[in-house]
């Protein structure tokens, strides 16, 4: 898993094509930061556009400053993506959603 601080060694063009920073809109938190294929992963699987698009909004990191993470903050791997979907309620394309 990447460490954000090997992000400050990449050029600004890599970060900007290969990370974005995942927030919730609708009450300003901000989940971190991910990788973009991980989320175009994410978007295809579960519905997001439909259910709680503004709980899970990627953003450009040019607005943000990574050192505002602390050095051992990491790149969020998929399946953390996957339990914020499942805490949101946020169902999989094609499945129904299980009242528990």
């Amino acid at each position: 898993m990447t460490k954000l601080t090997e992000l400050l060694d990449m050029k600004l063009g890599e970060v900007l094509e290969r990370y974005v920073q995942i927030y919730n809109a609708e009450c300003g938190y901000l989940y971190g930061i991910a990788d973009l294929d991980d989320i175009d992963r994410l978007y295809s699987e579960y519905n997001i556009e439909d259910e709680y698009p503004e709980a899970f909004m990627p953003e450009n990191l040019i607005h943000h400053e990574l050192d505002i993470y602390s050095e051992d903050a990491r790149v969020m791997p998929y399946e953390k993506l996957e339990r914020i979907m499942k805490n949101l309620g946020i169902t999989k394309k094609g499945m129904i959603e299980d009242d528990n």
